[in-house]
């Protein structure tokens, strides 16, 4: 089982930074966001046994909650973030950042109709909820390679390339991608 522990200093930092320049109206009714490390469960030679995240059954470096009612009556923030704590240190400043920003992207205020304010729980808290991702992915390339146009997987991918394609596909970023030898191996292969 994940072990857990309070973010540092710096990961609130750099939330609130990241919250003032990107989610002003996160900041401007006061939602409280708590941040956790997460630490992989290890076996008698410390040697993690697992990723310290999962997401779907598949490794991540971090995931988003709303936190229940009885939780935030306890003093608890709105919404729990917890980071791959055995990964942080090994992530440039740039991946960090963009970690935290992805994650806080998922909390969205609930609007009280058209009034412009916002809904409040029962102890006078601003009502949070998760924001799915634009696009979710659930492929295998070997569906892809069998049924081509018909597969899901490939509706999908064209579906991304329409809509994004000038966001995702542009050369240059995929220059600069952080992937652990692993998964480029595993990408390669």
């Amino acid at each position: 089982m994940s072990t857990y522990k309070k973010a540092s200093k710096e990961v609130l930092d750099r939330a609130d930074a990241i919250i003032h320049e990107n989610y002003p109206g996160l900041e401007a009714v006061g939602v409280r966001v708590d941040f956790l490390f997460a630490y992989a469960p290890v076996d008698k030679d410390d040697q993690p046994k697992g990723p310290a995240i999962k997401h779907h059954g598949c490794p991540a470096a971090g995931k988003c909650r709303v936190v229940a009612l009885k939780d935030r009556v306890k003093g608890h923030g709105d919404a729990e973030i917890l980071l791959d704590g055995d990964q942080w240190p090994k992530w440039s400043l740039q991946r960090r950042n963009a970690i935290i920003d992805h994650e806080l992207c998922h909390i969205q205020v609930v609007p009280d109709g058209n009034s412009g304010l916002v809904k409040t729980d029962d102890i006078g808290r601003p009502k949070i909820r998760m924001r799915p991702h634009n696009f979710e992915f659930g492929w295998f390339t070997e569906i892809a390679e069998r049924h081509g146009r018909s597969s899901l997987e490939v509706e999908q991918a064209n579906r991304i390339k329409r809509t994004a394609g000038k966001i995702y596909f542009q050369p240059e970023l995929f220059e600069s991608v952080e992937m652990p030898e692993k998964e480029v191996e595993a990408a390669t292969a």
